[in-house]
């Protein structure tokens, strides 16, 4: 009987071998794309949104938020105030005034306001809307902003928490249109950011950068905001996109898609990291800098020559195309790279 059978599969195999070799291929070759495809794009449901931090004035305490949403400038409200010296118009930063860190903001039950604390000064609540008052312009490093101040009492309040005269506290205009590096899309742009509208790290990566220190730091000393877990430490660095949930918008055929960002350079770091980023004390032994040191140069990296000497901790995101899409903790992260 089975001989029968093997002679029988034989016979048919002989007789219609130009269909049954057109058969295999065709396997094989969706073997090898389900492969490539597999290799390229990582999805894991322990890969997720951990955290979701909102800095509504540049270089003062962030927000923990369970969820934002996505505008053209970036995380909405994340970046539109600064607080400038009023004889320059330029900016200030935690670099070089660690205090800031100790000016905490605090979004309103109806989302219209924030409430400012710090110390040995009473609470101030200003709107999120922007002022009437009269266009001004600010520098953000080597940008000409267009902005207004929020008022008088408001730069006086944060003249007062941080102890230096002649500071005022402004908002970006809603109108204007900052660009963004050669980098990102030509799409995109950001607030007051110092360059990419949404900046992500790994939990896994402070981790490894953890195991190089004495006293371990937090992830508020990097200013991220997006923290993502359940990916191996720096895997961030490969990643090209990072699709967020999959349950906010459809593409053209009607598949639920996620929203979808796109990688547009590693994040290097200057001194800032070496802030607390609650008591607002700068760490001169910049130890933060020095472990990074250590394994996360443009050299280790292979970044080239100009980026030999920088060190690396996140990366930045390019939105464009992303608005009106929320990123909220608990999201299912995919990425390909």
């Amino acid at each position: 009987m089975n001989s029968t059978v093997g002679t029988v599969v034989v016979e048919y195999i002989t007789a219609n071998l130009a269909e049954v070799t057109v058969c295999a291929v065709t396997l094989c070759i969706i073997l090898v794309l389900s492969l490539i495809l597999l290799c390229g794009k990582q999805s894991s449901n322990k890969v997720k949104v951990n955290e979701v931090f909102i800095y509504p004035i540049k270089s003062c305490r962030g927000i923990k938020v369970p969820r934002a949403k996505i505008t053209a400038r970036g995380l909405e409200n994340d970046r539109i105030f600064a607080i400038v010296k009023g004889s320059s118009m330029e900016h200030i930063s935690l670099r070089c005034t660690p205090k800031m860190a100790t000016i905490v903001p605090e979004f309103s039950s109806d989302g219209s306001s924030l409430t400012l604390t710090a110390s040995d000064v009473d609470d101030l609540s200003i709107s999120l809307a922007e002022p009437q008052s009269t266009l001004l312009q600010m520098k953000v490093w080597d940008d000409c902003i267009d902005a207004r101040e929020v008022s008088s009492d408001a730069s006086k309040w944060v003249c007062d928490a941080l102890g230096v005269p002649g500071l005022m506290l402004l908002r970006i205009s809603d109108k204007f249109t900052r660009k963004l590096g050669a980098e990102f899309s030509s799409q995109g742009h950001t607030g007051l950011a110092d360059e990419a509208p949404v900046m992500l790290a790994s939990t896994a990566s402070l981790r490894m950068l953890n195991r190089r220190l004495s006293e371990p730091v937090s992830m508020l000393n990097f200013r991220p905001n997006i923290v993502v877990s359940g990916c191996a430490g720096f895997a961030e660095d490969k990643f090209k996109t990072v699709t967020i949930g999959g349950s906010q918008k459809e593409d053209v055929s009607g598949v639920d898609s996620g929203v979808v960002l796109t990688a547009a350079k590693l994040t290097s770091r200057c001194s800032l990291p070496n802030t607390h980023p609650i008591l607002g004390v700068r760490d001169n032994n910049l130890s933060v800098t020095k472990a990074l040191r250590e394994f996360r140069t443009g050299t280790h990296l292979d970044l080239g020559v100009d980026l030999a000497d920088s060190v690396f901790f996140g990366i930045q995101l390019d939105n464009a195309g992303c608005e009106g899409a929320d990123v909220c903790i608990g999201d299912a992260i995919t990425y390909s790279h």
